[in-house]
């Protein structure tokens, strides 16, 4: 796959992944502790999306939404594939950042001009792959009468719960994102600071 094609699909993939954590979940459905979450944090997501601020007070609120409720440190080191081990310790919070700036830029460039119908997403149920994680199902519903599978992985094992990747139609958001990572860095003979510029200037 070409580096052009690679970030493509990593684009497609977010801005789809934008549409399911700005969907609304029927209320009233969630029942397990991580279905009412992803349904919490889904009204807090949409409430950025619908509100008067411009972008950049938008980005920066989801900024803030996302370093509360998803695992960045996790996120952003299995992103970093093969080359994870060559991070260095006190590049570790800069990278933590870019990773949650980035992730902000994306959403905010690809998912909010999408159009999703009122009756927004229902959460479809929940299934446990380990202890320590929930997968949540949903069903997002667009204006144009479309439908979409949205899946939400949930850690669950160290006493909060943190949103770790968002699947659209069975892809996963962070695999796409190591594809993109690591092409970038291979690109660069192993430079991670190649990928630090990179998302200095994807997140500017």
């Amino acid at each position: 796959m070409s580096k052009t094609l690679s970030r493509r699909c990593f684009a497609s993939s977010a801005g789809a992944a934008g549409m399911a954590l700005w969907a609304l979940p029927s209320p009233g459905l969630a029942q397990e502790p991580a279905e009412r979450f992803v349904e919490v944090l889904s009204r807090q997501l949409l409430a950025i999306v619908t509100s008067d601020a411009n972008e950049g007070e938008r980005r920066q609120k989801f900024r803030t939404l996302l370093a509360a409720n998803a695992d960045i440190p996790r996120i952003a080191m299995f992103s970093l594939g093969r080359y994870a081990r060559s991070l260095a310790e006190n590049d570790r919070k800069t990278y933590f950042d870019l990773v949650a700036r980035f992730i902000a830029h994306i959403f905010s460039t690809h998912a909010l001009n999408l159009d999703i119908s009122a009756e927004g997403s229902t959460i479809t149920g929940s299934s446990k792959p380990s202890d320590r994680e929930t997968i949540v199902s949903s069903d997002v519903k667009f204006a144009n009468g479309r439908s979409m599978a949205v899946d939400w992985r949930v850690a669950t094992g160290e006493g909060t719960l943190k949103v770790t990747d968002v699947g659209v139609n069975g892809i996963w958001l962070v695999f796409q994102q190591r594809t993109e990572f690591v092409s970038v860095i291979k690109n660069a003979d192993g430079s991670l600071e190649a990928l630090f510029a990179f998302l200095r200037e994807t997140a500017r």
